[in-house]
C-alpha cells in the first residue's frame, strides 16, 4: 500500500509575546470502525486541543496521510519550526 503525504504550513506567530497557538490532534485510521474522511477530519476537531508552541516552533501544521484510494489513514497538526516545514513540501 502507498502512503501520500500532504503537508500545509500556516505561520501563526503571535506579535507581542512571540508565541504561536496551534490545534493539535494526531488521528489514525480504524478499519474496525472504517472511519470516513470525513469522520477523521471530525474527530481531529473534536478531540484535539489548542497548544502554546514552544521554543522555535512557531508555524501549525497539518499532515494528511492517503492511502492509493485516497482514503484518509492518518491527521496530525500541531506546532513546528518553520525551517522544518518548508524542508518537508
Amino acid at each position: 500500500m502507498k502512503i501520500f503525504a500532504v503537508a500545509t504550513i500556516i505561520a501563526t506567530a503571535a506579535a507581542q509575546t512571540n508565541l504561536a497557538k496551534c490545534h493539535s490532534c494526531d488521528v489514525t485510521y480504524d478499519a474496525v470502525t472504517n472511519q470516513t474522511n470525513a469522520e477523521m477530519w471530525d474527530a481531529c476537531i473534536a478531540d484535539g486541543v489548542e497548544v502554546e508552541c514552544q521554543g522555535e516552533a512557531t508555524s501549525c501544521f497539518t499532515i494528511e496521510r492517503q492511502d492509493g484510494a485516497r482514503q484518509i489513514q492518518q491527521i496530525q497538526m500541531g506546532c513546528k519550526q518553520r525551517k522544518a516545514c518548508l524542508n518537508n513540501k
